[in-house]
């Protein structure tokens, strides 16, 4: 919770066309997904924008198709 203060957030009405305007300026867009291997703890977070959908239905298709990298978020054992 307290990473809010340590990092920026975008609130955008049109999500979609924001990440392909921030992939205009070399970021690299992350997004959370079941159906990858990839770890939240294995990606370099260097000038990246990370998606993180909710609980219920996860991130969008169309965000998805934009997103250079997709992640999984592990359950802890």
């Amino acid at each position: 919770m307290g990473a809010i203060f340590r990092i920026n957030v975008i609130e955008s009405e049109n999500l979609v066309n924001t990440l392909k305007e921030i992939k205009k300026h070399k970021f690299k867009v992350t997004a959370t997904s079941l159906q990858t291997k990839d770890s939240i703890y294995d990606v370099e977070y260097k000038k990246t924008a990370i998606i993180i959908g909710n609980e219920a239905n996860g991130v969008s298709k169309e965000v998805l198709d934009i997103a250079d990298k997709k992640v999984k978020i592990p359950m802890l054992r």
